[in-house]
């Protein structure tokens, strides 16, 4: 997986890891993005993901992260099973307010 340079963390560059390990650091950095409030910064990592699943399930993981954005995150979540945890996050307000 490619990955620009806005996604360089985990003490080095996410692209000079693999698998799970990869996908989890492209996840950290992305949501260091949120925390920080550069949400177009983080929308960018997410579109730079190489697949939709890998996008998905980012979105998902910020989506239950920030419970306060969980809409905006799972607006774009299509596939299952991610969906269905969105659809399970989104049905229960009590959930998405702010920690």
């Amino acid at each position: 997986m490619v990955l620009p340079a806005a996604l360089a963390a985990c003490g080095g560059d996410c692209a000079s890891l693999s698998g799970e390990e990869q996908a989890n650091c492209a996840f950290e950095a992305i949501a260091q993005q949120v925390e920080a409030g550069r949400l177009d910064e983080a929308e960018a990592g997410i579109a730079a993901l190489p697949d939709q699943l890998a996008r998905e399930f980012v979105r998902l993981r910020l989506a239950i992260r920030h419970p306060e954005q969980a809409a905006r995150w799972c607006a774009a979540v299509t596939e299952e099973p991610a969906r269905g945890q969105c659809d399970k996050l989104l049905g229960r307000p009590h959930l998405r307010r702010a920690p």
